[in-house]
């Protein structure tokens, strides 16, 4: 008998951000934007606190992302939902390919806590 589908609903608290493109350093290197790097390191902290000794998800998967904001500014939601997708690899889930469906919002409102809502579902 297969067993029960897993389901994780998590809240990251913060001003969500757009992953930026790799820069060209000085001498021809490549290098990720501290931003970018500092925002992933916020969403891998947060949800590794909630996860606790829970291992990443295994399967297929259903992701649904909810990003609160106070504004809406110049962020786009396919580059806010990479951040999220590349932070949470290893953590939340093994890799990202493992996602078969996503489904992402954005909320504005000037009242709200600025978070973003992650819930992933094995199918």
């Amino acid at each position: 008998m297969a067993g029960k589908a897993e389901m994780i609903r998590l809240v990251v608290y913060g001003n969500a951000k757009s992953k930026a493109r790799p820069r060209r350093g000085k001498y021809g290197n490549f290098y990720t934007p501290v931003k970018t790097k500092d925002w992933e390191a916020t969403v891998r902290l947060q949800v590794k606190a909630q996860m606790g000794s829970q291992k990443p998800l295994e399967g297929k998967l259903h992701v649904t992302i909810k990003f609160y904001m106070r504004r809406k500014g110049r962020q786009d939601i396919d580059n806010m939902s990479k951040a999220i997708f590349d932070a949470l690899n290893g953590v939340l889930w093994g890799d990202d390919s493992q996602i078969r469906w996503f489904l992402t919002e954005i909320v504005v409102d000037s009242r709200t806590l600025p978070r973003v809502e992650i819930k992933a579902e094995e199918l």
